[in-house]
């Protein structure tokens, strides 16, 4: 054997040796350690942590949620007699409805489809139905709660919160109202009141917020709110009386209104309204009916009688464009009944008259109106307005308080 073959022998006599290493290591220990055997598999509690809720058709039994803890629906719930379907009575709860209706007995008369005991706290509801209950949800007496993707059809009221979360709730042909909040108002983000039937969509006797909402088609105000409440990005239409109500101090912005029967957007003192686009009111566009609020940059068309009405003084009303006021109602584009106004910027279209007062010390400059009837023969003596000039040509006045009509 010459050198060459004899290397080669000894490298292949290596790369066995390791291989083999390498198989015994694999292998593992050939005699187990003593003890029993445990097992690999989940237990169901592991698998599905939350606890199952289905009707009790035997005892006729309601539901009762009594300890905290994760639940959920294995089927659609049916209400019993004289009782509530579900019943909340422990903090630290979260409901699965898991995609289930819970229905009333209409025969015999059930109680609310889902009642919350008082002074609950961290309830969690979501993703389900309720239909033909007193109230839907009924949580009045609790201030941790949110309820998200339920739906309430035909209740007397689809959800009664206080304090409260709604986020993508909807209470359609509700018998009262949708939505009721308690003195401590709820938060209501991208839900829908729809149809009901003898009262508002919403109604808040506490500050609220609603965010993206709709309110449409309800037999009295789409949204009626407390002082200090917030309306934004929201769609209210069709409404049986006012489309928005609030009281003081709320802000109202980036809304759109049409067609509801008396007024746009009713406001009490110190509101801010802005960049709302209000059309076709059965009376006023905007009424302030208490002192103090601001309305700008809104786009208000068609309203039955004033685009702006002042009822009270101290107000303004600044760089708003508004069309066609008046049906031949002596509806103004600004009319102010009292004093201490601030009207300015606004570019009014059309419709009986522009701007017009029946009170004195308002402010009114650098308006333009087009197309009125009567621009500003309608302004009461011992106000204070800016020249009026009427343009037949190019505009060349360097005045830049003045109002123009052209």
């Amino acid at each position: 054997m010459n050198q060459t073959h004899a290397i080669g022998a000894i490298l292949c006599f290596i790369g066995l040796g390791l291989c083999a290493a390498v198989s015994i290591t694999r292998a593992g220990d050939i005699d187990p350690p003593g003890g029993p055997v445990a097992g690999t598999m989940k237990t169901l509690v592991e698998v599905e942590p939350r606890i199952p809720i289905k009707n009790d058709f035997d005892g006729l039994i309601p539901i009762l949620i009594d300890q905290p803890g994760s639940y959920y629906l294995q089927e659609p719930i049916l209400g019993f007699h004289s009782q509530h379907a579900i019943h909340i009575t422990a903090s630290d709860v979260t409901l699965d409805l898991n995609g289930y209706t819970i229905t009333a007995n209409t025969e015999v008369g059930s109680l609310n489809g889902i009642e919350i005991a008082s002074t609950l706290d961290n309830i969690h509801i979501f993703n389900g139905a309720l239909e033909f209950f007193p109230i839907g949800i009924n949580a009045e007496d609790d201030t941790g709660v949110r309820i998200e993707d339920v739906y309430a059809s035909s209740c007397q009221t689809g959800f009664s919160t206080n304090g409260a979360t709604l986020v993508r709730c909807h209470a359609l042909a509700s018998f009262t109202r949708g939505f009721m909040a308690g003195e401590d108002g709820s938060v209501y983000r991208d839900c829908v009141a729809d149809g009901s039937l003898n009262q508002d969509g919403f109604t808040s006797n506490g500050a609220s917020s609603f965010i993206g909402c709709t309110a449409n088609n309800n037999a009295d105000v789409g949204i009626d709110t407390a002082a200090g409440s917030l309306i934004q990005s929201c769609i209210v239409n069709d409404n049986m009386d006012d489309g928005i109500d609030a009281a003081g101090r709320t802000l109202i912005i980036d809304c759109m209104l049409r067609g509801n029967d008396d007024d746009g957007i009713v406001a009490g003192s110190a509101c801010h309204i802005q960049r709302c686009v209000i059309e076709t009111s059965g009376s006023d566009g905007i009424a302030l009916t208490s002192s103090g609020s601001v309305v700008r940059e809104c786009t208000i068309r068609s309203s039955t009688r004033h685009g702006v009405f002042l009822n009270t003084a101290s107000h303004v009303v600044l760089n708003n464009t508004i069309h066609f006021s008046g049906n031949g109602s002596l509806g103004a584009g600004v009319h102010a009944d009292t004093q201490d106004n601030h009207i300015e910027g606004n570019t009014i279209i059309g419709g009986d008259r522009g701007i017009a007062t029946t009170d004195s010390n308002n402010l009114i400059i650098a308006n333009k109106v087009t197309g009125a009837g009567d621009a500003y023969g309608q302004i009461s003596a011992n106000n204070h307005v800016g020249t009026i000039i009427s343009l037949a040509g190019n505009v060349t006045t360097t005045n830049q308080w003045a109002n123009l009509e052209y």
